[in-house]
């Protein structure tokens, strides 16, 4: 046991530097009003002004965040949806829109009403929002009347996509490095997560790098946030594993349409680097990373402060499966399972500004490192 901790405490200093290790977080669970065991996943949200809610993906039912603890489900909108089982879910930081993605078709609410969208020609991986237009990232295959092509290992579409118009048009382009144009850095790529903040600036990570965007409004790509030069980690995983990920991989693109007949094999090696992103009310970006991620062996947190360019980490004790979304409500940071069965916690905002974090060992902002605090700071000031 004690050999165990030390290995521990060295892993520690490595990942996050010299200096004390911080003590850990216990995020403290959420009650749920249910009247039978529920199945699915969900997705927790909150609006600009904290108003938290959690969405059934199964059963597009919402529960609204009230007196710290979710309500009994309301029904998305009056009108039921039709179609398949929706896989990916993002809400507008206003709050008066819906993004849903059931494969292969994603559909556009705003305001209890449904807007037609034009249909991208590459399979879609990841949804959010900049300000109140829809964005996405998608993989390197193609659908629709060129879908028998499949994988492309040659080319690939932007790395992010905004509806203008009747037509998807190119937010960000890809990394020009070497490594960023492989094959598999292309499909890995592909996976981001979207946030935007109180200016609306969209912040747009990366699932399997830790690299960050900040674009303006406009759309203008402002900063770039990156640890161990946001490089994909290495990651040894059995042949099992390597099997079940290409596994994956093959049936979405069944369930999607998508010829799978001389489809590239992806052998998914990589654990993913950042699970969940959100602005939080004191204008800080709180980022999830799970075990595994980077080498960690458990969940932590980590905040970047814009104001004064500091990035920190603080170790969660969390026993959570898969993805995990994140909400800034008025009482605090709520972080929700994917699976409806693996719950909801919550971490209140006085506790995390009073917590001791660590600065984080080889961050950069723009390509320059960057530089820990000397010296203990004031606290944000809130954006509501």
């Amino acid at each position: 046991m004690q050999s165990s901790t030390a290995v521990l405490a060295l892993l520690a200093l490595l990942v996050l530097g010299t200096g004390p290790v911080p003590s850990s977080l216990t995020p403290q669970p959420v009650e749920i009003s249910t009247k039978e065991p529920r199945d699915g996943a969900q997705l927790v949200h909150a609006d600009a002004q904290g108003r938290a809610v959690l969405l059934d993906l199964a059963t597009l039912e919402l529960r609204k965040f009230r007196n710290g603890r979710f309500t009994d489900p309301e029904a998305l909108q009056e009108s039921p949806l039709t179609g398949g089982v929706v896989r990916r879910a993002a809400r507008s930081r206003d709050g008066d829109a819906w993004l849903l993605y059931a494969p292969p078709v994603l559909r556009y609410l705003k305001d209890g009403r449904e807007i037609p969208l034009p249909r991208s020609n590459w399979s879609l991986e990841s949804i959010g929002f900049h300000g109140d237009q829809p964005v996405l990232s998608a993989r390197p295959i193609l659908t629709g009347r060129e879908r028998t092509v499949g994988f492309r290992a040659s080319e690939a579409p932007p790395l992010i996509q905004t509806l203008s118009g009747d037509r998807w048009q190119p937010l960000l382009d890809r990394e020009k490095s070497t490594e960023s144009q492989a094959p598999m850095a292309r499909h890995l790529d592909s996976g981001m997560l979207f946030a935007t903040d109180h200016r609306g600036n969209l912040w747009a990570a990366h699932h399997y790098r830790y690299r960050i965007y900040k674009l303006s409004p406009s759309g203008r790509l402002l900063e770039t946030l990156e640890v161990a030069g946001g490089k994909l980690p290495e990651a040894s995983i059995t042949e099992d594993q390597r099997m079940a990920a290409v596994e994956e991989v093959l049936s979405q693109a069944r369930k999607e349409g998508l010829a799978t007949q001389g489809m590239v094999t992806m052998a998914i090696t990589s654990n993913p680097a950042i699970n969940g992103i959100v602005e939080g009310r004191d204008g800080r970006l709180y980022l999830f990373l799970g075990h595994g991620a980077s080498g960690l062996d458990s969940p932590v947190l980590d905040r970047y402060d814009p104001t004064r360019n500091v990035l920190e980490r603080m170790p969660l004790r969390l026993d959570y499966q898969g993805f995990v979304s994140m909400a800034a409500a008025r009482e605090g940071l709520l972080l929700a399972g994917y699976g409806t069965r693996t719950g909801v916690w919550i971490l209140d905002w006085e506790t995390l500004e009073a917590s001791a974090w660590t600065p984080i060992a080889g961050g950069t902002l723009n390509g320059l490192p960057l530089v820990p605090p000397a010296s203990p700071q004031p606290p944000a000031r809130p954006t509501q």
